[in-house]
């Protein structure tokens, strides 16, 4: 297997931190929607602390998936697409890494001025960024849960997208990342 991109396709490093983010993203996404719903207990504590620790995974990934995206650069488009479709595309992209940037700051931000620090996987706890604080607390809970809606439409039209390069346009796009590129 490649490990970096090349022109045509994305190499085993790339492909991974998608995937990885990606089933992150669905499991996140899905326990948010769960916890809100516990009764005060021991379980609704664990689901929090399992989120949050969740959460820094996933913007450690995206960090270094940018970081990749930056050193190793990804397959271009396919020139069969229009103007409209690529800037569609591309805004997507970009709404994706924004979300994915945004939800787990402010779901950082909001553990501070909750005063409810998050600990990564009972390791170590991770600094506050700012303090108590109640007034900012609804606002950034407001961030984090209509920016979590936002990635949700936003990976829908991802989905969609690689469904209609696959079954309709008949490119490589849903392949070569399926599939790590090969040397």
């Amino acid at each position: 297997m490649r490990l970096t991109n090349s022109p045509d396709g994305y190499g085993l490093v790339h492909w991974a931190l998608h995937w990885v983010t990606a089933v992150l993203i669905v499991w996140l996404f899905r326990l948010g929607l769960t916890m809100v719903e516990l009764p005060l207990s021991p379980q609704m504590f664990e689901a929090y602390a399992l989120h949050k620790s969740l959460g820094l995974t996933v913007l450690a990934l995206v960090l270094a998936r940018l970081a990749w995206r930056r050193l190793n650069g990804v397959p271009a488009l396919p020139e069969g697409m229009g103007r409209l479709e690529r800037l569609v595309a591309t805004a997507v992209h970009h709404g994706i890494y924004v979300l994915l940037l945004v939800i787990p700051l402010s779901g950082w931000l909001y553990s501070g001025a909750t005063a409810s620090p998050a600990n990564w996987f009972g390791f170590f706890t991770v600094p506050d960024l700012i303090g108590a604080n109640e007034t900012l607390a609804k606002v950034l809970r407001a961030v984090h849960d209509i920016a979590g809606k936002l990635l949700m439409l936003c990976l829908a039209l991802h989905v969609l997208g690689a469904l209609k390069h696959h079954f309709i346009s008949r490119d490589a796009v849903l392949k070569r990342m399926l599939l790590p590129r090969r040397s």
